[in-house]
């Protein structure tokens, strides 16, 4: 690790000194430059060393891409020639064996300087030649009548230098369309470049793309700073290889999508990394779009997507969402705003939430990743506004648990105790001590009267002390009062807060959820661990097909029809659960369910020398103390009003279901409330 922060402190060093050198010495080719392109060949040697752009990439500190000395200079103390565009005046000084002039068509054929001023309202600059060039753009508009206002078909890297103060303009014609130049196809867009693009300066640019798109890259497209504004018919900026973000202010409405990056033959390419800056994309389609890894460390980024893109081909609407990533999802800090018609984020593989501030509003899933999903930090609110299409309703339903059998194996042998429990010592309670001092929650028992708890009048008990208040009859009623969704137009449309199609582990940071449909579901495992959990929802709260643990956090259900389920085993030994008002069930478990109520072990009670209860309380609730389990022999002996109370003193049970168990939610006190004491 050592070798590589100097290695990377030495390159920073070499870079500031090139810099300087880089921007004050390129009046000519010489010693200046020769270091410029030494350094992007090394730049070039490092980014094609990454294998792919993944969150192992990023990881492990060789994902992306960065800048060099060429992309930060933008400001130059002479030029091999200045160009100063009229129509049918266009003059060159300097070196015009570089620059030909011929029907309003300038063409600069050989690597150098250029300042370009003026304007062109029917022509265009084109670039051509093996070597690097840089334009400096002071005060340039150019509108083409076919093709592209600009061309860099240019073998090595173009550099776009926007000088201080000044407006720039490049605009295409509504009937440009994909043509050729100098052997590569050219597509149908303002501003084309077939290699390397860096756009930079403090000036302004910009971007007309009429035909179809704004700016095309066919290999890295990197936007380092200056005011960019891109107004696309459909997409707007596209870097095939990779955008990257360093600085610039960005602004993209796009009748398709925003900003992408389309290589899906090569792993190590096609991503979109936003390392500072800021972006407002208005989109009919997608505002983000990568194949690999979308990346985002800082900025600020607004994504609007209206969902008004159409497929040409096929005339149905296009894929409408904030972030659309086929492969990874990275978010390690800035402040994103997503508004969308589908999904805010959508992840094709991982994704992680290390840091930063996210806003997401959707009609379908907010945050979605096929494969793993990771929160550690940060803070995120999702608000889900779409309908749940009939064939997206989870089938795991109060009394149906995943719409199969139960689950297998044997239930404990031997009857339920039958008769009264055994009687406490005088002044005991129920799992040990008094009870919480003050008054109770006012208002109804939820389940009671139609009346939901009152979350500001909620007090906090222990769970292995929570009260039961309903029969066997609730939970009938409860299964009977489930709610019908209304089906979308979409089959499989489904409006989750945070959805993960592999294994959920939330550790830190916090999330506000108010969804129509789950708030947090995961197909597979489930890990809270210390993520801070505040949510509404018109469906669950909680979800997950695999095995479900808290062990710490703070989880608030303010309403919602289930609380926390799992099909499969919920284990709960840690953090702060507050179910407020579920219309069916608490917690519900396709498995076996354990619940630890996080007491101090005190001397043991159950001693059958100092305890004559002892046999009593083994009979009643088998193993042992300290580690003795409540086992229930069906779910609904739990929720009988005269369920056996603990006589163990300070040594709360451990809730171990063999079948899968149900509470419903008007079982617990009028807040069912949940503490880690």
């Amino acid at each position: 690790m050592q070798k590589k922060i100097f290695a990377w402190a030495m390159s920073m060093a070499v870079a500031a000194m090139i810099t300087c050198t880089g921007c004050t010495q390129n009046s000519s080719t010489s010693s200046g430059t020769d270091s410029e392109t030494a350094q992007t060949t090394t730049l070039e040697e490092t980014d094609g060393s990454v294998s792919s752009q993944n969150l192992s990439a990023v990881q492990s500190g060789t994902a992306g891409v960065t800048t060099d000395a060429g992309d930060l200079c933008d400001t130059y103390d002479s030029f091999d020639a200045e160009i100063a565009l009229a129509d049918d005046d266009t003059k060159v000084t300097g070196n015009t064996k570089a620059v030909s002039v011929k029907n309003n068509r300038v063409t600069i054929s050989a690597g150098g300087t250029y300042r370009i001023s003026g304007k062109l309202t029917k022509g265009q600059v084109v670039v051509t030649g093996s070597e690097k060039v840089k334009l400096y753009l002071d005060g340039a508009e150019i509108t083409s009548p076919s093709g592209p206002a600009l061309v860099c078909v240019n073998e090595k890297r173009t550099v776009l230098s926007l000088a201080k103060g000044t407006k720039n303009v490049l605009t295409d014609s509504a009937d440009n369309a994909e043509t050729t130049e100098s052997g590569n196809n050219v597509d149908a867009c303002a501003l084309f470049a077939q290699d390397k693009l860096t756009i930079n300066g403090s000036g302004s640019l910009a971007v007309s793309g009429n035909s179809r798109d704004g700016i095309v890259c066919k290999d890295t497209l990197k936007l380092v700073n200056g005011t960019i504004t891109v107004d696309a018919a459909e997409d707007g900026v596209k870097g095939k290889d990779c955008v990257a973000m360093f600085g610039a202010d960005l602004t993209v409405t796009a009748g398709n999508d925003g900003v992408k990056s389309t290589e899906d033959s090569d792993a190590a390419k096609g991503f979109l990394q936003l390392t500072d800056g800021s972006a407002a994309v208005t989109a009919g389609g997608d505002c983000l779009q990568a194949e690999s890894l979308v990346w985002v460390t800082d900025g600020t980024y607004t994504l609007t997507s209206n969902g008004t893109a159409v497929d040409a081909e096929t005339g149905e609407t296009s894929s409408s969402k904030g972030i659309k990533c086929s492969g990874d999802v990275e978010i390690a800090g800035g402040t994103l705003t997503i508004d969308a018609a589908e999904d805010g984020v959508n992840c094709g593989g991982a994704m992680e939430i290390q840091d930063g501030e996210m806003t997401v509003s959707s009609a379908e899933d907010g945050i979605q990743a096929d494969g793993d999903l990771t929160i550690s930090g940060g803070t995120v609110q999702v608000t889900t506004t779409g309908e749940v299409a009939a064939s997206a309703q989870d089938d795991f339903q109060p009394g149906n648990f995943g719409g199969g059998t139960p689950p297998s194996g044997e239930m404990p042998s031997g009857d339920a105790p039958s008769g009264n429990p055994p009687e406490l010592p005088d002044g005991e309670t129920f799992g040990g001590g008094n009870p919480p001092s003050g008054n109770a929650p006012s208002g109804d028992v939820p389940g009671q009267n139609g009346q939901n708890a009152n979350a500001e009048n909620a007090d906090v008990i222990q769970a292995a002390a929570v009260q039961t208040d309903t029969t066997a009859a609730s939970v009938t009623d409860a299964a009977d009062s489930q709610t019908t969704t209304t089906t979308t137009t979409a089959d499989d449309a489904t409006s989750k807060g945070i959805k993960c199609g592999g294994n959920l582990v939330m550790s830190g940071g916090s999330c506000t959820i108010h969804s129509t449909d789950h708030a947090v579901h995961a197909a597979g495992t489930a890990e809270l661990s210390g993520t801070t959990l505040d949510i509404t929802s018109d469906n669950k709260g909680i979800s997950s097909h695999g095995d479900l643990t808290v062990s710490d956090g703070s989880i608030t259900i303010h309403s919602c029809t289930e609380g926390i389920e799992s099909k499969a085993e919920m284990n709960i030994s840690g953090g702060e659960i507050r179910i407020l008002d579920a219309t069916d069930d608490g917690l519900n478990t396709g498995g076996s369910g354990i619940l630890y109520p996080f007491c101090t072990p005190q001397p043991d009670p159950l001693d059958t020398e100092q305890n004559p209860q002892q046999q009593d309380h083994q009979k009643l609730y088998g193993q042992k103390p300290l580690g003795h389990s409540l086992e229930h022999h069906t779910k609904q002996r739990y929720k009988d009003a005269d369920k056996p109370q603990d006589p163990c003193g300070d040594h709360h049970p451990i809730f171990s279901f063999h079948a899968a168990f149900s509470f419903a939610d008007s079982r617990f006190s009028a807040t069912a409330i949940f503490k880690s004491l």
